[in-house]
């Protein structure tokens, strides 16, 4: 199996390194189930920030109440890196809808270092995304100045939706929401991309291609917190095959020894 030297926004894979996959179907869900919306702080998700590293995975345990009593699963913590900037083509994914995008595309390839604790990856695990841009505390002048209504923002398969249904249906007066913001708002503050014929439209470039996006409104710029985007499940483990050195194949033997979910499959770069 191979990936065709595909160059993400992270750049591209390791050789002997492992990565958790999450896989694309025409029979799977919408992306509309595993986001936020509006996106959460960890805090609101019962996490403190505090736990989470600013680089990589972070394994944190969570207590679920089960008919027999309680049940403990581990989620993988991922920290999106945002890069160096904003860059034309920047390595790094410096607003949420870069990974997004990249994700709708390729699917979710996330690094797991070597040294991790395996054994606490189950079924259930999931891994959740934290990206430093990910909450707008300026929201109103994106009420306002909404341009976009992406599919997935209207859907109902959004757990957390009705807070603001009615908002993005009807666009017009009253008082718009001062401490939250549609996720869509995110694809309306991506303000670095070649400008279309459109005052606002953008197409942003990535290394692996571009996607449509919309500059912040006039004179407005985003007042960015961390935050909570998106869940996803796990597909499978690939380790990315190392021919120099071999290590690839102790890596797969140690994944599988920790852990029965998942058999770790051998990919090229």
């Amino acid at each position: 199996m191979t990936t065709d030297g595909l160059v993400r926004g992270c750049g591209r894979r390791k050789a002997g390194c492992a990565y958790l996959m999450t896989d694309l179907s025409p029979y799977g869900l919408p992306l509309s189930h595993f986001l936020f919306d509006p996106p959460k702080t960890p805090e609101e998700l019962g996490v403190e920030r505090s736990r989470i590293a600013h680089q990589g995975i972070s394994m944190i345990e969570r207590i679920l109440e089960i008919e027999t009593g309680t049940m403990s699963v581990f989620h993988a913590w991922d920290f999106i890196g945002a890069g160096s900037g904003p860059g034309p083509k920047n390595q790094g994914y410096w607003f949420v809808p870069d990974w997004i995008e990249e994700g709708l595309r390729y699917g979710w390839s996330t690094l797991i270092p070597s040294t991790a604790d395996f054994s606490k990856l189950t079924v259930n695990t999931r891994v959740i995304a934290v990206h430093p841009h990910c909450k707008i505390l300026n929201p109103v002048p994106y009420w306002e100045n909404t341009v976009n209504r992406l599919t997935f923002c209207l859907s109902e398969d959004i757990m957390t939706h009705t807070a603001h249904r009615a908002e993005l249906e009807q666009m017009a007066g009253g008082e718009w929401p001062t401490d939250y913001h549609c996720i869509s708002h995110l694809w309306q503050a991506v303000d670095v991309g070649e400008t279309s014929s459109s005052e606002r439209h953008i197409r942003r470039l990535m290394p692996w291609g571009e996607y449509d996006a919309w500059r912040s409104p006039p004179d407005v710029l985003p007042v960015w917190e961390l935050g909570v985007p998106m869940w996803r499940p796990i597909s499978r483990i690939e380790v990315v095959q190392d021919p120099n050195t071999g290590r690839h194949e102790e890596l797969a033997e140690k994944i599988s020894k920790a852990q029965s979910a998942f058999v770790p499959e051998f990919v090229e770069e």
